[in-house]
């Protein structure tokens, strides 16, 4: 099953855009076991639901035309545990989180209207349990860790910012 996964999401997109360079250099197409299957699944929801946009997650491994237009980005999937990026027990250290944006040809799309679009379409992506907002980018993640999420409901989406806890939100939509 995993396995399936695996090969389902090598056709959609590249390990280099999901796991930072020392990873990718560490262990090359092996970094695919690093990433949680719900996550990998999550990934491949997004890019089928926004199939006439680009996500852009990492950039490090892009042309230098592509880094000027969408940023350069190293860290918006898996995180080694070591990097000083983001919370100790993050859900990227844990292969459970994703950040991107979403693009449109040349334009990037403002992220709070791709985060509601999600959020209204939320039964499409099962396995997203937490959203962090007031970012200029999306944060996704799969994680359910009530030691560090105590308040973390079961079937409710977490909500976060950076600086902590904002609420938990219904999975079903209005």
């Amino acid at each position: 099953m995993e396995d399936d996964i695996i090969v389902r999401a090598r056709k959609m997109f590249s390990i280099t855009e999901v796991v930072d360079p020392a990873t990718y250099h560490q262990y090359g197409e092996g970094a695919w076991s690093l990433l949680h299957p719900e996550l990998l699944e999550t990934i491949m929801a997004l890019k089928d639901f926004f199939k006439e946009k680009q996500i852009v997650m990492n950039t490090w491994n892009r042309s230098v035309n592509d880094q000027r237009l969408y940023g350069f980005f190293s860290e918006r999937g898996f995180r080694d545990p070591n990097c000083p990026t983001g919370a100790k027990r993050s859900a990227h250290k844990r292969g459970k989180a994703i950040d991107f944006d979403v693009w449109e040809g040349a334009r990037r799309l403002e992220p709070s209207a791709v985060r509601k679009q999600v959020m209204e379409n939320i039964a499409l992506f099962p396995h997203i349990k937490a959203e962090e907002v007031n970012i200029n980018w999306l944060h996704f993640d799969i994680l359910f860790d009530l030691d560090c999420r105590p308040q973390q409901v079961p079937g409710e989406i977490y909500v976060f910012d950076a600086h902590g806890f904002l609420g938990n939100k219904s999975r079903k939509v209005a």
